[in-house]
């Protein structure tokens, strides 16, 4: 589940993927209040705190409670939401278009002093054609879009 515009925008940009001969899956997109609590827990359980706090958002604060976030993978599920999908042909082509369609790479490689998060190919945050156009051709984070800082866990 997405809003509504994201969800579109989402689907559009699965069929544009095929048409390339690329399948798409989206893992994870709106999560509950209770969900986020549940899996932001088990990465504290599995990894501790200050390193869960590199890659998942505390329960509230997370985009995927707003319903513009989505995990995104190929269809055979090869490296979904690991590091190894940023090599796949799935996150090459998503980094070259799914700013068509309205959606950016939320963490980019190289900017988790900016963002606050490491690097996630997996991860896309549905912004608008215009701002995701913006963002992708300087190649720039949201936060530099809006030059804004992140508030540090």
């Amino acid at each position: 589940m997405m809003r509504k515009e994201a969800g579109q925008a989402l689907e559009k940009s699965f069929h544009k993927a095929e048409e390339d001969d690329i399948k798409l899956a989206g893992v994870s997109a709106f999560r509950s209040q209770e969900t986020q609590e549940a899996v932001f827990n088990n990465y504290v359980e599995r990894d501790g705190l200050e390193k869960a706090k590199t890659y998942s958002a505390y329960p509230g604060t997370s985009e995927h409670q707003a319903g513009l976030a989505i995990v995104v993978s190929g269809i055979n599920g090869t490296c979904a939401a690991e590091e190894c999908f940023g090599q796949t042909k799935e996150a090459d082509w998503l980094a070259k278009h799914v700013s068509e369609f309205g959606f950016i790479i939320r963490y980019p490689e190289s900017k988790q002093e900016i963002t606050g998060y490491k690097y996630e190919a997996w991860h896309f945050r549905y912004v608008g054609i215009g701002i995701a156009r913006d963002i992708q051709a300087p190649g720039v984070t949201l936060e530099e879009y809006y030059n804004v800082q992140p508030v540090f866990k």
